[in-house]
């Protein structure tokens, strides 16, 4: 019983994890929508890289974030309100 409580736990955290990202990520592209792309994606990359630095181990986070993310084929994201 305890296990699945942690389970049910670890999916609440993931989800609220990536519901506030996305309001997170969708916020600072509207705050540069005019700007040009080229920046906007600089502002991502820069975002990306402040949020690895506060995990405990940033480059094994980084590793395994770019492997989940290699067998990715989609187009870039763009902002929800384009």
């Amino acid at each position: 019983m305890e296990g699945s409580m942690d389970e049910l736990e670890n999916i609440r955290r993931e989800m609220w994890g990536r519901m506030t990202a996305a309001h997170l990520v969708d916020g600072a592209l509207s705050a540069c929508e005019r700007q040009p792309v080229r920046d906007q994606e600089c502002l991502m990359r820069e975002i990306a890289r402040r949020a690895l630095l506060h995990l405990p181990n940033p480059t094994a986070e980084a590793h395994k974030l770019a492997d989940d993310m290699e067998g990715l084929q989609q187009a870039p994201l763009r902002h929800s309100a384009e």
